[in-house]
């Protein structure tokens, strides 16, 4: 992306949202830092009934949970006591699919409908690692794991389109990235045609050398992701006898933000490239976060798009290609399967090709 496009996008940043969300109960995930945080207080400010957000241990929750009651004391009218009810915590990690299910398993427990999901949590991994489920770390954290959430969190967001008041649909909002769309078809002519696109994106031998596989591994993740979002939305069992989706489900971009998701890169030099970057570049952290909330009142021409700068943004790069899209079948061809097996009980949403 150009420097100039960066710039007018920091300049022009998405609008807030003042729509209220009184009587609803939406979950956030990786809400402890960053555009995540930021939309959980947004989420409070704007009456949501229940914000749940989610941390990696109870310690990061309780002080993600101070950091949100502090601000909504001094942006709203909500009193101490309300907010003792209002904010959740809960724990999750998105390392493996156990702890994915784990997490679900609990939250039904409490919760027997969400009415809005922004699943927010991920990561970019500067080395080479695998997951106790057999996954690069970027590919399980941002999409394995972040797709199998998803599915699971349908039957509670079914659950709250069926007792939803004023028209209003469920929402689950996948954080995903433009960066998606810029992998470059040229320079991944070797993935596209892979008879196994999603082993090939798994494997070490297929990724740029030492810290400048970070970016390869997220943008690649992000698109992989973004095949099985569409796939999900296009589900039957999400719509009404009319055809019509009963859960608005989509993914949304908050351009370059400050944020601490390249927290894994420590050298000097990359703290200068940041510094410049940020100041020149990206927007605030809560702005960012705007287009997270906005995602949730959207109606249902964002079902099964992105939402970017307050308009859906098409696919392009190497996702938009003949070949990309021939790519995508085969790889929802094994996603489907791995998040088959990790849940059978996910299978009435996840059709087949």
């Amino acid at each position: 992306m150009s420097f100039f496009k960066l710039r007018h996008e920091k300049a022009n940043p998405p609008k807030p949202v003042t729509q209220s969300f009184e009587g609803r109960t939406i979950l956030v995930t990786g809400a402890t830092s960053g555009i995540g945080l930021e939309a959980a207080k947004k989420l409070a400010v704007l009456h949501a009934d229940k914000v749940i957000i989610t941390a990696r241990n109870e310690q990061k929750a309780q002080a993600a949970r101070k950091e949100i009651e502090t601000f909504v004391r001094a942006q709203s009218s909500i009193q101490a006591k309300d907010l003792s009810a209002q904010i959740v915590t809960r724990t999750l990690e998105m390392d493996s699919f156990a702890a994915v299910k784990t997490f679900v398993q609990e939250l039904q427990k409490d919760f027997p409908r969400l009415d809005g999901a922004i699943l927010n949590a991920g990561a970019i991994y500067t080395e080479w690692n695998q997951s106790e489920d057999g996954w690069e770390s970027t590919l399980q954290v941002n999409t394995m794991s972040t797709f199998l959430l998803g599915v699971l969190l349908v039957p509670l967001l079914l659950a709250g389109a069926d007792s939803s008041k004023g028209g209003y649909k469920p929402h689950l909002t996948f954080v995903s990235s433009a960066l998606a769309f810029m992998v470059d078809a040229n320079k991944e002519k070797a993935w596209a045609k892979d008879d196994n696109p999603l082993e090939w994106v798994n494997a070490q031998k297929n990724l740029p050398p030492g810290q400048m596989s970070a970016q390869t591994k997220y943008s690649r993740s992000k698109m992989v992701l973004e095949y099985a979002i569409r796939q999900l939305a296009a589900s039957p069992a999400l719509r009404d006898a009319d055809g019509h989706p009963r859960v608005i489900i989509d993914s949304t971009c908050p351009g370059m933000t400050k944020s601490d998701l390249g927290r894994q890169f420590d050298s000097f030099l990359f703290r200068i490239v940041k510094w410049i970057m940020f100041s020149l570049l990206a927007r605030e952290t809560e702005q960012g976060a705007n287009i997270l909330v906005s995602a949730l009142i959207q109606g249902e021409e964002v079902h099964g798009q992105m939402w970017r700068d307050d308009k859906i943004n098409q696919p392009a790069g190497l996702y938009a290609t003949a070949e990309g899209k021939t790519m995508g079948v085969k790889m929802w061809k094994d996603i489907r399967q791995i998040i088959l097996k990790a849940d059978p009980s996910t299978k009435p949403f996840l059709p087949e090709n």
